[in-house]
């Protein structure tokens, strides 16, 4: 499957596809399916997570999102998640690639296009000694703690369930 249709089928819509493909070219990922397990999805969707069968928690998305390298309303931004190899491990043979997720601004360059500015990053710290993996904002990587209890909280939910300073223009993602 071509990666456009692939990110489409994921993204669910073409302006949705447009960023998981930016974010996706902005990390190492497998030359043969560049969008491999990646996942996308708009931030305003994370207003409602499940946390066990019998409960859903609602929680309501700060608008508008700040991280320390942009600020824009909620319905701009998304939490795209995938596998890919950390710069540092390219060239190590032994190393495997790890998870990330990334909070990201839909925006439109000079030439209409659209594209992911990353503002925070969250990793996944694997399983060891009997703890359960979990995700964690990485360091350095600033936004509200609101909306990072709401991020951290809902990937820790779908765990298992994945498949392996110019001018801008913000994109509504909700439209």
């Amino acid at each position: 499957m071509d990666p456009k249709e692939k990110a489409l089928k994921r993204a669910g819509s073409e302006r949705l596809a447009e960023v998981l493909l930016d974010v996706v070219n902005q990390f190492v990922t497998p030359v043969e399916d560049p969008v491999y397990d990646w996942q996308i999805v708009p931030l305003t969707r994370l207003a409602v997570i499940r946390m066990d069968g019998n409960l859903t928690w609602r929680v309501n998305v700060p608008d508008p999102v700040e991280t320390g390298v942009w600020k824009a309303p909620a319905r701009q931004c998304a939490l795209a998640w995938g596998t890919r190899m950390p710069l540092s491990r390219v060239y190590d043979d032994g190393s495997d690639p790890s998870r990330v997720a990334v909070l990201v601004h839909a925006v439109q360059d000079e030439e209409g296009q659209i594209r992911a500015q990353i503002g925070a990053q969250f990793l996944f710290r694997r399983p060891a000694n009997g703890q359960p993996g979990t995700w964690f904002r990485g360091r350095g990587s600033n936004v509200d703690p609101n909306v990072s209890t709401l991020i951290i909280g809902y990937l820790n939910s779908r765990e298992g369930t994945d498949p392996i300073a110019e001018s801008i223009n913000g994109v509504d993602l909700d439209d």
